[in-house]
């Protein structure tokens, strides 16, 4: 199967401070309450963009719609999304939540809610809005392992790629250095019938094509890599308090206060 791959660096992502304040934005979720109507009120301030609307509130079974303001602009047609979120487990050994939108559905889970060590999230996404030649259909998957973490060893992130020209996985691993991380992108394409006979030129062609998918990474890294560095270093001067309302505060303002029309879970 042809492959391609390229490596490169991006800001240090501390993970393992990320997954600890889990636990304190959890006991945050739990304050959470429903008005007579299933209207949700997160610090007291009443959220039409959440809405029981199956079960009892916290409690494994209970379904809620979540309608969220996006970066669009207002008159966008995306400046509103619609999910549905069922709490499929909640006990102290795992919390496990199906996400279902219209883009496709993803489950979250996480282990030892009290003294998390794994994240694994799970996702189908069938109509994403990616280039074309991307890929149609995605099955992706992502595990945060701390102990393996902490050990130096890898993050790999994957997902699997449907196109009309054939199919393939992605992978993406995280390897920590000292003051960054060390990022791996692998790209293995299997063809379809039709194109198979066509990959007898990979030979002469991988060279250039390496080259792109070089370019490609590496603007990616370049276009995003000061944004995420100044988040990085914001994250590491605050307090694990002030990392858990930072996270608290970016969920409920995510939100919407009213929820007229949003595009449909």
């Amino acid at each position: 199967m042809p492959s391609l791959t390229t490596t490169t660096t991006i800001p240090d992502l501390d993970l393992e401070s990320l997954v600890s304040v889990l636990p304190g934005l959890i006991q945050r979720i739990r304050t959470i309450t429903f008005d007579g109507d299933d209207v949700a009120r997160l610090d007291g301030e009443r959220r039409e963009g959440l809405r029981l609307v199956d079960g009892t509130a916290g409690t494994p079974g209970s379904a809620y719609r979540i309608v969220l303001d996006t970066d669009e602009g207002q008159d966008h047609p995306d400046a509103r999304r619609a999910v549905t979120a069922t709490l499929v487990t909640d006990d102290h050994h795992v919390i496990k939540v199906d996400v279902t939108a219209a883009e496709g559905n993803a489950i979250v889970e996480l282990a030892n809610p009290l003294r998390p060590q794994h994240v694994t999230a799970e996702a189908t996404v069938t109509h994403a809005e990616v280039p074309v030649w991307f890929g149609r259909d995605i099955d992706a998957g992502a595990t945060i392992d701390l102990p393996r973490l902490s050990a130096g060893h890898g993050q790999v992130f994957r997902a699997g790629l449907n196109t009309r020209w054939g199919t393939g996985n992605l992978e993406v691993e995280l390897t920590r250095r000292p003051d960054r991380h060390e990022v791996t992108v692998t790209l293995a394409v299997r063809p379809r019938w039709m194109l198979a006979v066509g990959m007898v030129a990979w030979p002469f062609l991988r060279k250039r094509a390496q080259a792109e998918f070089d370019r490609t990474v590496e603007k990616f890294v370049t276009d995003n890599g000061a944004e995420l560095g100044e988040v990085v270093r914001e994250w590491a001067a605050r307090s694990e308090a002030e990392r858990i309302e930072l996270l608290w505060l970016e969920l409920k303002n995510s939100v919407a206060a009213t929820a007229p029309e949003a595009t449909s879970a």
